[in-house]
């Protein structure tokens, strides 16, 4: 008798367990049936669009995710259309919907239209958007969605304020998408690059030691359209002469193609070496410097105006300096061409004729339509010819 009582009281317990787990999952799923996961594909599903590597999530996608939020959130809270379409329209408010803002807006402006039940329903669709969080991670780590590549997973996770989660219509969910449909990118070799002289060096400035005298530019002439980024930088950091060699190092050149073409993929290695040319250098003519000076001093003396720095005061040249006119636009020059003073009155013994905006072509230093007379010349960084 006394082991058929306990038996009893075992299945009892059993099924009075049984009964509360059965419970237990008729409220869970009472309370899962009245919640919406947004992250289905009928909601939400991800667009590409980019290349591989520079890929990007489409905005249209984004604001397909926050206008399935406030749709599903309008409906449950009993908003109007026309108050629908104002808060969340095409979902391009993206975080304006979930913060309250357009809320907010449409309060306002419509106020003492409104009814008290429809301020109640605003209200709820406030409270229950302000519950509502929305994160993005790229293989696991929350960064930028852009420059994505093929295979990357996409993670999107919607968060609801734990106190909650049993009212608030929104699931928190959490989904992840594998990146595809990127276009590949072109394939380029530094070969390619190097070939048909594609990539050029050019030299402008004064054979100088000190590099504010010249510069090196490189530019790629090729079909393709490519950025050199900084490249002149790497090698525009000391002065140059005629015949220097300059060694354009692959790991350099990669650098900054693969940083600034992100549409292409760059290939090779091997150098490249360059031979500076074209500089100004001492065999540089500089006549027609000195024949537009004898013609403006001719000019004023011919004038019979005569002033204290006058040009008709120049005697003989005794000194050319030229370099680079750094207040000019373009591949300017400026020389300065230095006298004895023919007034021997004078306590200056020296006379500088400065001229600027000069160009240098073919061997010559040319160009010059304006002087300006100077007691003192600094000639410091600048090449003599004279």
């Amino acid at each position: 008798m006394q082991e058929k009582l306990t038996k009893l009281l075992k299945d009892r317990r059993m099924l009075g367990g049984l009964g509360a787990a059965i419970l237990i999952i008729v409220i869970a799923v009472l309370i899962h049936g009245r919640t919406v996961n947004v992250l289905q594909n009928k909601y939400f599903e991800p667009k590409y669009e980019g290349i591989d590597t520079q890929g990007y999530i489409t905005y249209k996608s984004r604001y397909q995710l926050y206008k399935s939020i406030g749709d599903i959130l309008a409906k449950k809270a009993k908003l109007t259309e026309m108050e629908t379409e104002a808060i969340v329209g095409d979902g391009s408010n993206t975080s304006y919907i979930l913060d309250g803002d357009k809320v907010n807006d449409y309060l306002e402006e419509h106020y003492f239209d409104l009814s008290n039940t429809d301020k109640e329903h605003l209200s709820l669709f406030k409270r229950w958007a302000s519950e509502i969080t929305i994160s993005v991670s790229v293989n696991g780590k929350e960064t930028s969605t852009s420059g994505l590549k093929n295979g990357d997973k996409v993670t999107f996770e919607i968060k609801v304020a734990k106190d909650a989660e049993k009212k608030n219509p929104i699931r928190a969910s959490k989904k992840t998408y594998k990146v595809s449909g990127l276009k590949e990118r072109k394939t380029i070799s530094l070969s390619s690059v190097y070939s048909n002289s594609n990539l050029k060096m050019k030299a402008e400035g004064v054979e100088s030691k000190h590099k504010s005298e010249n510069s090196i530019q490189f530019s790629y002439t090729g079909k393709q359209k490519l950025d050199l980024g900084d490249l002149d930088d790497s090698y525009d950091n000391k002065g140059y002469v005629n015949g220097n060699k300059v060694t354009v190092k692959a790991s350099t050149l990669l650098k900054e193609l693969r940083e600034n073409n992100p549409d292409y993929k760059f290939t090779g290695s091997g150098n490249h070496t360059y031979t500076v040319s074209g500089l100004v250098d001492k065999s540089a003519d500089y006549s027609k410097l000195v024949n537009y000076v004898d013609s403006e001093k001719k000019k004023e003396e011919d004038s019979k105006i005569v002033y204290s720095t006058s040009i008709t005061k120049l005697g003989d040249l005794q000194k050319v300096y030229v370099g680079r006119d750094t207040y000019s636009d373009g591949n300017k020059y400026e020389a300065i061409l230095v006298y004895t003073n023919s007034d021997s009155d004078s306590d200056e013994k020296t006379l500088y004729c400065k001229l600027d905006g000069l160009t240098f072509k073919n061997g010559k230093l040319q160009g010059a339509d304006n002087y300006r007379m100077t007691s003192d010349g600094d000639v410091d960084d600048m090449l003599q010819l004279k």
